[in-house]
């Protein structure tokens, strides 16, 4: 019984986080994964954090108007009426993966063929699109220069820190990662690592 008392405060200071894919630009079209079904889910969990792709001088600054179509007009606006606390994750667009190449277009294009018959967030988490976007990653990544691979590779190394720096500043919360679903499979492989001080969970889990 002595011990019980210190394992359950160890249960009540692990941090619950979910990863949220987002499809960019795509957001804006009339397509069953839209604006208004992120904005829900957002509403619906009520996050005690929610990490956006954003860059820390753009929000200080309130300068939304050029970031991206989710993050201004969905994710953002969810938490008006939230406690929930936003942190900018910085990150931003994919730095490249375009060679410019034939294979490097029908690459891309093929994702974004995939996105556009995503039926909501989970179809995101889904393992079938899960895999086939992280192996259309990879193939992009090959055909990348290796500036972009190294740019994008800190871009990914910089939001994980970012989530870390989340997990560590309030241990025992909820929270939510929303970003582009090219990130989703390399931050999901990093958070798994880490459960001596996190828990990952679906978003719906949360």
């Amino acid at each position: 019984m002595l011990d019980a008392v210190p394992i359950q405060a160890a249960l009540n200071t692990q941090t619950r986080v979910a990863l949220l894919g987002t499809i960019g630009p795509l957001h804006a079209e009339v397509l069953r994964y839209d604006l208004n079904r992120l904005r829900r889910v957002v509403e619906e969990l009520e996050p005690d954090f929610l990490g956006v792709e954003v860059q820390p001088a753009a929000w200080e600054n309130g300068a939304l108007a050029t970031e991206s179509v989710e993050v201004r007009d969905a994710l953002v606006p969810a938490t008006r009426r939230l406690d929930t606390i936003v942190v900018p994750l910085g990150g931003g667009a994919a730095p490249g993966f375009s060679s410019g190449s034939i294979v490097a277009r029908g690459l891309d294009a093929w994702l974004v063929a995939m996105q556009r018959q995503l039926d909501g967030p989970k179809g995101v988490d889904a393992p079938l699109f899960k895999h086939t976007c992280a192996l259309i990653c990879e193939l992009q990544s090959l055909t990348a220069t290796a500036e972009d691979r190294d740019a994008w590779q800190a871009s990914n190394v910089h939001v994980l820190d970012r989530i870390l720096w989340i997990v560590r500043r309030d241990p025992g919360r909820r929270v939510l990662i929303a970003v582009q679903c090219r990130r989703v499979h390399w931050l999901e492989r990093q958070l798994r690592r880490r459960r001596d001080e996190l828990t990952l969970v679906r978003f719906e889990d949360l």
